[in-house]
């Protein structure tokens, strides 16, 4: 049977990989910032569709970690150094009071 401290450093592990392809499309991004401003209506509303599915895959992968994080990381994290936190409000309250992450705000 995996304990779960295996389980957590697989998800780990897989947080990585998550982490290291947000890493890359950031460099994209920052590429295509050093080309034009981006952040620019009127310029984003003429991109290609290649340089805006940049956009798009980094927003997807920042939204998929910060769920994986949530649903997968954080309890399971808790869990494993005992901490109690069955709703996801107590999970975040936990993880900033152990100094996981600075600020729920």
């Amino acid at each position: 049977m995996t304990s779960k401290q295996e389980i957590l450093h697989k998800r780990l592990k897989k947080l990585e990989k998550h982490y290291d392809a947000l890493k890359e499309y950031k460099l994209l991004i920052d590429n295509l910032l050093y080309q034009q401003d981006i952040y620019c209506v009127a310029i984003f509303s003429t991109l290609h569709a290649e340089k805006r599915a940049i956009l798009d895959a980094y927003l997807k992968r920042f939204s998929s970690i910060q769920d994986f994080l949530g649903a997968k990381i954080f309890t399971l994290l808790l869990e494993v150094a005992g901490i109690d936190g069955s709703k996801m409000s107590e999970v975040l309250y936990h993880v900033e009071k152990e100094g996981i992450i600075d600020s729920l705000e």
